[in-house]
């Protein structure tokens, strides 16, 4: 991709890779932490599921194989990314290269005292001097380590360049734990002020000092909503995917200060009329933060909603570099960029930029 701002929309057809790229900077921000790479193969549901039934350990095995292009594990096999901008250059390379013994100074410990690994995955960044090492057992695959490991979402806020918030929005546990860093800052008003341009009637939200015993496969708890409406303060779920989605945007684009936000689907559960006013929140809140955003969509709406900012000078984009579109297309090496102005004659004119 070429052409990148401080907000980035990519857009194209199913299985183009859109989310692949969205990973790819995930894994490079992250400098390819152990943990990152387990939530990308966990959430690909990429586990290795030969193990034998006597085997009672708890945690999956990940496989390693499903990381490279071609689905092979073999020594020698290695992917790389590469990042540039005017200052430096951003570089990741995670290769399979044969298992020593005698060189376990960067191995990884996680593996338990059955793994017997015959290979490793050796991570090089250029953002730090040493290399680092994740055995491989004999299946191709290695252990996702502690349970926590098995979300997507990134659960360091405040502590991570990154975060990635997939189209099932963040957990409920993510956001609680991430009103640590909000509450009594100027951060929780802005919260507060950005979910009225769903509810007007919103007065505030607070974190629950309890959370409940069940807990659905996609189950919205963890905060109160006070309202004008109601008397007594209502939970959370009883507000829709839409306010539990943007709680996640804007939760999320204060807790990477100074970082990157990668969003899945951004539009997920938001109806098409505050798709503009989320644009507005996405814009500002980035360019006050120095949060850069790269996020993905299938709508034209949501397409839409951004292009119009090129035009209404009073929706807060002061230069041309504040967004631009990506559209990636599987056949082509380079994706194609949008400007704005380019996005608003193409919008005019009624072209697809999708």
């Amino acid at each position: 991709m070429e052409n990148l701002c401080r907000v980035n929309l990519l857009v194209g057809a199913n299985n183009s890779g859109k989310t692949a790229a969205l990973e790819a900077l995930y894994l490079l921000a992250s400098q390819a932490d152990r943990r990152v790479l387990v939530q990308v193969l966990l959430r690909r549901g990429e586990v290795k599921y030969d193990r034998d039934k006597n085997d009672t350990r708890r945690d999956p095995e990940v496989d390693a194989s499903n990381l490279f292009y071609g689905y092979e594990c073999r020594p020698k096999t290695r992917f790389e990314i590469l990042a540039r901008n005017q200052e430096s250059k951003n570089a990741l390379s995670v290769e399979v290269a044969e298992y020593d013994r005698d060189d376990d100074s960067a191995m990884d410990s996680h593996a338990d005292d059955e793994f017997d690994p015959r290979l490793v995955l050796r991570i090089k960044c250029s953002t730090k001097p040493s290399t680092s090492q994740i055995p491989i057992g004999i299946t191709g695959g290695f252990f996702a380590g502690h349970r926590d490991s098995r979300s997507y979402e990134t659960t360091d806020f405040g502590t991570s360049r990154a975060t990635y918030i997939t189209r099932h929005s963040l957990r409920p546990t993510d956001l609680v734990r991430a009103w640590d860093s909000i509450a009594l800052t100027e951060h929780e008003e802005y919260v507060h002020e950005c979910l009225r341009i769903l509810d007007h009637g919103i007065v505030r939200i607070a974190p629950q000092s309890s959370v409940p015993s069940w807990r659905g496969e996609a189950s919205r708890f963890g905060f109160l909503v006070r309202h004008n409406s109601f008397k007594s303060p209502i939970p959370i779920g009883s507000m829709g995917d839409g306010i539990w989605h943007f709680l996640s945007l804007v939760i999320a684009m204060t807790g990477c200060r100074d970082g990157l936000l990668l969003i899945d689907e951004i539009d997920t559960g938001l109806h098409y009329k505050v798709l503009p006013d989320m644009w507005k929140m996405i814009i500002d809140a980035s360019r006050r933060l120095n949060v850069q955003v790269f996020a993905s969509t299938h709508s034209y709406d949501c397409v839409r909603a951004l292009a119009q900012h090129s035009g209404d000078a009073s929706l807060l984009v002061k230069t041309p570099d504040d967004f631009v579109l990506q559209r990636i297309e599987s056949h082509l090496d380079v994706g194609t960029s949008y400007r704005p102005d380019e996005m608003r004659i193409a919008l005019d004119r009624l072209l697809e930029m999708r």
